[in-house]
């Protein structure tokens, strides 16, 4: 891929790649004296690595990861957020002040000035 970058003439190449692995769970409710119900879905795991490279030197400029901190259902939908998500962090400026902050139940990930 670097190779056919720079015969287009490209400065550098983005490569991303994303991991999805899956698992079945089952949930169940019993309710006395009338029995019980349940259902099973499959839930999957899912991470995005993004990294920028010089076609020149095959020096890495930039990296970034991303990854969901528990198992979602619709794992396409997922991929384009982290992708999105790993590039931002990948672009955060630490050395400027900044800091990642990762998404949590109350909050969303961004890069953030530091206080």
């Amino acid at each position: 891929m670097l190779r056919v970058g720079k015969l287009l003439g490209a400065e550098r190449v983005i490569f991303g790649e994303h991991t999805v692995s899956s698992n079945v769970v089952s949930r169940h409710a019993f309710v006395f004296p009338y029995g019980g119900a349940g259902r099973s879905e499959t839930v999957y795991d899912v991470s995005v690595s993004v990294r920028n490279v010089d076609v020149e030197t095959g020096e890495i400029k930039w990296s970034g990861s991303a990854h969901f901190s528990s198992p979602i259902t619709n794992p396409e939908t997922a991929i384009g957020l982290l992708t999105q998500a790993a590039v931002s962090r990948a672009s955060c400026r630490i050395e400027s002040g900044y800091e990642w902050k990762e998404a949590n139940a109350y909050e969303k990930w961004g890069c953030l000035k530091k206080e």
